[in-house]
């Protein structure tokens, strides 16, 4: 049995620049011998490589027809546009399942726990996310923890005056220390975009107001079904 291997290329400006002929070079010294490639799939400066011109070189090249939805070919661009809208229903269907977000457990600046809500503010591990503002939504400590429902806040927390974009996500009737632990994320109702409040007080309220909101949709019901657990 063959042993699998994971390579992880890092696209910057020098990759870019590779010719079609030294990118083809690399991929035959790593020992590939056979490719499964899309329609459009060109590679190299200026897109100069594309099938024939893998498959004169000797390769075993497949060509995937793609996949359509809505009449249309599924693309990472349309599961970006999707995701950045919020309309995490289409960003479903263009995958094949929900979109979701992992990322690791850092410290932050603990203002949520002051405000008696705790928050596991995420260091994603990708670049796609969905919009600011509030979620409603699920979430799992990996690699095999249950779903529970969570309310995430995703932007700049302009009433502290927050400078970094952050990923925070409050579990739901959760006691327990997160940080280094790896989380994975789903988001299914949009609460509201964020906004400045004139004080802590107004934002703790705010987010009260939020998590009623959210107990009280399909969202939290259908999160709280998958958990198996009995929340209040």
């Amino acid at each position: 049995m063959r042993a699998k291997h994971k390579i992880h290329a890092h696209f910057d400006t020098s990759f870019a620049a590779l010719s079609a002929e030294r990118f083809a070079e690399a991929i035959e010294s790593l020992g590939i011998r056979e490719l499964v490639v899309g329609v459009d799939f060109v590679f190299g400066a200026h897109a100069a490589g594309n099938v024939e011109f893998l498959r004169a070189r000797g390769l075993k090249v497949h060509v995937v027809k793609p996949v359509l939805v809505a009449g249309r070919p599924v693309s990472s661009t349309r599961v970006r546009s999707s995701v950045a809208d919020g309309d995490m229903r289409s960003a479903a269907k263009l995958l094949g399942r929900p979109f979701t977000i992992r990322g690791r457990v850092k410290r932050g600046a603990q203002i949520g726990r002051s405000l008696g809500y705790p928050t596991a503010n995420l260091e994603l591990a990708q670049e796609v996310r969905p919009k600011s503002g509030v979620w409603g939504g699920r979430v799992r400590i990996l690699p095999q923890g249950e779903w529970r429902p969570m309310i995430a806040n995703l932007g700049f927390r302009p009433t502290v005056s927050g400078k970094e974009y952050l990923t925070e996500l409050h579990l739901l009737d959760f006691k327990g220390n997160l940080y280094d632990k790896e989380l994975e994320a789903e988001f299914t109702l949009f609460l509201r975009p964020e906004a400045r409040f004139k004080n802590l007080d107004a934002l703790k309220e705010q987010i009260r107001l939020d998590e009623v909101r959210f107990r009280r949709s399909r969202a939290f019901h259908s999160a709280l079904r998958s958990s198996g657990a009995r929340l209040g």
